[in-house]
């Protein structure tokens, strides 16, 4: 089987309205992925993105938090579910953000990459506080 060429899944991954992201594990957890959802979300482009880690552009607090999930996932083998976590867009905004994280494994079932997916539940989390 031919390997996808990175092109091909950025297309694929810019089509789907979610955010979603892919981080190279044995690189510090460093973006290799981000699609175009995530950069209307949480404003930065992949540009920005790709190449770096949370820890360029979150808070500590919250790209310790982001990195305590992503070794947890690794060390659970994937599947972890993230019910609500807050994040701080380019622009200052706060969202609240449901995500799912799993790792993607070498023939030799070493941890590579680590994918994630968010649902922005900013609406729904605001209007269950007011009620």
């Amino acid at each position: 089987m031919r390997d996808i060429p990175k092109e091909h899944l950025q297309k694929l991954f810019d089509f789907f309205p979610f955010p979603i992201f892919i981080k190279d594990i044995q690189n510090d957890f460093n973006y290799v992925l981000w699609n175009e959802a995530a950069h209307k979300a949480w404003g930065f482009n992949r540009i920005e993105i790709v190449g770096k880690s949370d820890f360029h552009f979150f808070s500590l607090e919250q790209a310790k938090f982001f990195r305590d999930k992503d070794i947890e996932a690794v060390k659970k083998g994937g599947n972890v579910y993230i019910d609500e976590e807050a994040i701080r867009t380019k622009d200052g905004r706060t969202l609240w953000l449901r995500t799912w994280k799993n790792v993607l494994y070498d023939s030799d079932n070493q941890p590579l990459y680590l994918v994630g997916i968010s649902q922005d539940i900013t609406e729904m989390k605001t209007k269950a506080d007011r009620d």
